[in-house]
């Protein structure tokens, strides 16, 4: 049985949050809303290198780009998920 969990971010299939491949990172948002907190502890925590599923990089005097590895983060508060290939579209140059 296939559903769309309760955030709606990511497809749950067999109590599994199916990832597909282009989407290996997500927002620090999206990190704070699976795990029901506030995503300025997710900011702060990842500005300061406290978190090993994510980095914050500073742009600019406090502009702050987040990245959050998925697969790491969810690894991280063990929740169970899978990876399914998404081909890339025809590229072109």
């Amino acid at each position: 049985m296939t559903k769309t969990n309760r955030m709606e971010m990511f497809e749950v299939k067999d109590n599994k949050m199916v990832i597909p491949s282009d989407r290996l990172t997500i927002s620090a948002e999206l990190a704070a809303r699976i795990i029901h907190r506030n995503a300025s502890n997710v900011r702060l925590g990842l500005q300061n290198g406290l978190f090993n599923w994510g980095v914050a990089l500073e742009r600019a005097k406090n502009e702050w780009t987040y990245f959050v590895y998925t697969c790491q983060f969810l690894e991280a508060f063990r929740i169970p998920y899978e990876v399914v290939l998404v081909e890339n579209k025809e590229e072109t140059l």
